[in-house]
């Protein structure tokens, strides 16, 4: 289902404006103290993409850090900033409306990773898929 998602949305992700670098880097996420490889940027923007009622999807810049904002109908904007270390991307803030949210704690970084896999994993689950 990930790879057919991103098939299909491969124009929308490139359009974005992230680099191939940054779209090749697969993004790590914190899973209660030790970090798991989940999917590549491309293919988390692609899951994104799926979301019912999406009206928007944007890169973002924000103190340096390279990010996204969502936005769909009837919620206030969200998304995520990362930091990118040799072709590895780690969440480190999440935007609220107009605002980010930076993470300092553990308990921060794990609540990220919470909140980005009810986006994805609501795709996933609502394409008849457990494929994570």
């Amino acid at each position: 289902v990930i790879r057919e998602l991103s098939t299909k949305n491969t124009n929308k992700v490139q359009q974005l404006g992230f680099n191939n670098k940054q779209l090749d880097s697969i993004l790590f996420l914190d899973g209660f103290g030790s970090y798991f490889e989940y999917h590549t940027l491309r293919e988390s923007l692609s899951l994104i993409y799926e979301l019912p009622d999406l009206t928007s999807l944007e890169m973002i810049n924000y103190k340096g850090y390279a990010g996204f904002k969502i936005k769909t109908t009837g919620r206030p904007s969200s998304g995520f900033i990362f930091r990118e270390e040799n072709g590895e991307i780690y969440l480190n803030g999440l935007v609220s409306g107009d605002k980010v949210i930076e993470a300092t704690t553990e308990n921060d970084m794990r609540e990220l990773a919470r909140i980005f896999l009810s986006y994805t994993g609501y795709v996933i689950d609502n394409n008849n898929s457990k494929d994570l």
